[in-house]
């Protein structure tokens, strides 16, 4: 076997299994009521936000503090629903690999989205610093810390689906592959663009923006391995590209100055839809909303 026909063999995707998660996880009529209905509340805050808002001063954000705010506060909403319903939902106690359950994915999804609405809180300055005792300390890195808590929770809860024979042998290297080339690009992407522009003026926060690119990059790289094993995961490895690149378009402008026209509303548009498709990607199937949707 050739080099080439051994990176095709790992890197096929397994679209013999698709569909077995959408008949796992399906959701009474009331149930699937309330979560689309809160991912229409998400959408209508979200980019309803971004059209009824006015530019700022520095004509880098139209989107009110609140909608942006307010829309992970539903998305933590949904991703707990998520985690409540399953146990009801027919089919849902099924065991998926090696004696792990939904519930217990569906938990940790739950718990990162929570920390992720505490890091929105951190960035946004609307956490009380003095009464938590933090001082002076920079918000950005309480930010960060957050964010970082909560994609150890997504890691956590993707590889609750699967076990550490499954990843690196069972399922020929797909999850190792992808993780190590998110590495590389995470790596490259750090001294490329936070670095490198700063080289002369790095500070604490441009050296800890590596290890937290790291981090970012595993989960995308956990979420990519899950999509090679099984075509049903395409949702979760999407959101987990766009919270990447949204945290990159952040750390940018945050620690070299980059800028343009509504470049928050950016940020917040990819990582919105990110952090959604990650905490209810899975759900989507559920709600009868497949990858062949799209063509896949």
């Amino acid at each position: 076997m050739t080099g080439i026909d051994f990176l095709q063999d790992i890197l096929t995707i397994d679209t013999a299994s698709s569909a077995n998660i959408g008949q796992m996880i399906t959701f009474s009529k009331a149930e699937g009521f309330w979560l689309v209905l809160l991912l229409m509340f998400w959408m209508m805050l979200l980019f309803g936000g971004l059209m009824v808002g006015r530019p700022d001063s520095t004509r880098e954000r139209r989107m009110p503090v609140w909608t942006r705010i307010g829309s992970s506060v539903v998305l933590v909403i949904a991703a707990g629903l998520f985690w409540l319903f399953l146990p009801d939902a027919p089919k849902a106690n099924i065991v998926l690999l090696n004696g792990h359950q939904f519930t217990d994915y569906a938990l940790f999804l739950f718990i990162g989205m929570t920390m992720g609405l505490i890091g929105d809180l951190f960035m946004a300055n609307l956490m009380p610093m003095k009464r938590l005792r933090l001082g002076n300390t920079d918000p950005v890195l309480f930010g960060m810390l957050a964010f970082g808590i909560g994609h150890i929770a997504y890691i956590v809860g993707c590889l609750s689906l699967t076990t550490v024979d499954e990843l690196f042998v069972t399922t020929g290297g797909e999850m190792t592959v992808a993780i190590v080339v998110w590495w590389i690009i995470a790596v490259i992407a750090w001294f490329l663009l936070i670095y490198m522009p700063s080289s002369d003026k790095t500070s604490l926060l441009h050296y800890a923006a590596l290890p937290y690119a790291l981090l970012l990059a595993t989960t995308t790289g956990v979420a990519f391995g899950l999509w090679l094993q099984d075509s049903e995961f395409f949702f979760v490895a999407l959101g987990a590209l766009l919270f990447l690149v949204s945290d990159l378009i952040l750390a940018m402008r945050l620690f070299n100055g980059f800028s343009f026209r509504l470049i928050d509303d950016v940020v917040w548009l990819t990582y919105g839809p990110g952090q959604m498709l990650i905490v209810v990607g899975i759900a989507l199937l559920g709600l009868g909303i497949v990858p062949e949707f799209l063509g896949l």
